[in-house]
């Protein structure tokens, strides 16, 4: 008989939105989700991602970009659950830049002292592995790595070949060192003090034509989302309900935690939110 051994790991469900501001870039969310829970931490937020990326897809024609930052752990099961799947994908090798950063560089020793391993500014290469295989493919990456810390997701309304090409002219006029100038594609790495004010001209540029823009951000202990458009009636048709309207930042539950029972989810309450807001029509891609 097979021996089967209880995961050790904590269980603590990811459940709760929180809004970060907003600003002319759109508005922006954290989703926490700590690193090393139990996989089925992470199942509310693998649901949640799957229903907001593909409405995108099927209702506005807009395109959905999916990539895994590897570098950004070195945990084995991480990484055998990628090679498991990089068949299916056939990955190929993309450079990520941060857009608030200055342009990399190569690291002198004296540099490599004084840095802090664990900034964004202390990786040389921000290398990431683009999901080649279409549409079905990128939403597989998204919920088979969901909680690994490693996934990026971009929907455009533009198609890939060309959202690829822009962002190549962009970043290339902005890295001048050769050794990075290599790269078949480069793609916008954001974390919440990308989005800080005053934001990076560079940062804005990246994020034309882009509607999503997700990122599971180790540096903000969570999940980044920022949408071009509200997306407020979009959580609600989802079946996201608000935590709280009078403490300052707005939340949200996750409808997965709802079906659970472990959120105040109550029709009532549903209706209530619903009249404090107008409908919001975006406009068409």
């Amino acid at each position: 008989m097979e021996d089967k051994f209880e995961d050790l790991r904590p269980y603590a469900p990811c459940v709760t939105l929180e809004k970060r501001g907003s600003s002319a870039l759109g508005e922006c969310y954290l989703l926490p989700a700590p690193l090393g829970l139990r996989p089925d931490s992470y199942d509310a937020m693998r649901r949640f991602l799957a229903d907001l990326i593909y409405p995108f897809i099927r209702d506005r024609g807009c395109v959905h970009e999916s990539y895994v930052a590897l570098n950004q752990t070195k945990k084995r099961e991480t990484n055998e659950l990628f090679q498991d799947h990089a068949r299916k994908w056939l990955p190929e090798t993309v450079l990520g830049v941060w857009t608030h950063l200055p342009p990399p560089r190569m690291m002198t020793a004296e540099n490599l002292i004084e840095m802090d391993p664990r900034s964004p500014e202390g990786m040389r290469v921000h290398s990431l592995f683009r999901v080649t295989t279409g549409a079905d493919a990128c939403m597989d990456a998204v919920t088979t790595m969901a909680g690994t810390g490693t996934g990026i997701q971009i929907v455009s309304t533009l198609e890939a070949e060309k959202l690829l090409q822009n962002w190549r002219d962009l970043f290339l006029d902005f890295i001048k060192e050769r050794i990075f100038r290599i790269f078949p594609w480069y793609i916008p790495l954001l974390r919440l003090k990308s989005l800080e004010e005053p934001i990076a001209d560079l940062t804005t540029q990246a994020l034309a034509n882009i509607v999503l823009y997700i990122r599971e951000s180790p540096e903000d202990g969570g999940l980044l989302i920022l949408s071009h458009e509200p997306l407020e009636e979009t959580f609600l048709r989802m079946g996201c309900l608000p935590v709280d309207r009078t403490t300052g930042a707005m939340q949200w539950k996750l409808s997965a935690a709802c079906n659970e029972g472990e959120a105040d989810c109550s029709v009532a309450r549903l209706q209530e939110h619903l009249g404090q807001i107008e409908p919001q029509h975006p406009p068409a891609p």
